[in-house]
């Protein structure tokens, strides 16, 4: 598995990152069919770590 630095460095609201022992979790717990599965797969637990909808 190769990553940049911006993976391990997803951050919660918290400021607490992703990390590389969090990434290591992800890839053991996901179940892929294909490396396309995997990279949706880890998009998509990145995405709910870093995105958040601004209150109105």
């Amino acid at each position: 598995m190769l990553y940049s630095d911006g993976v391990i460095e997803a951050g919660d609201r918290r400021g607490t990152m992703l990390g590389t022992e969090g990434l290591t979790d992800l890839l053991a717990a996901a179940t892929p069919e294909s490396a396309q599965d995997l990279a949706n797969t880890l998009f998509g637990a990145i995405e709910r770590v870093v995105l958040r909808r601004a209150p109105a």
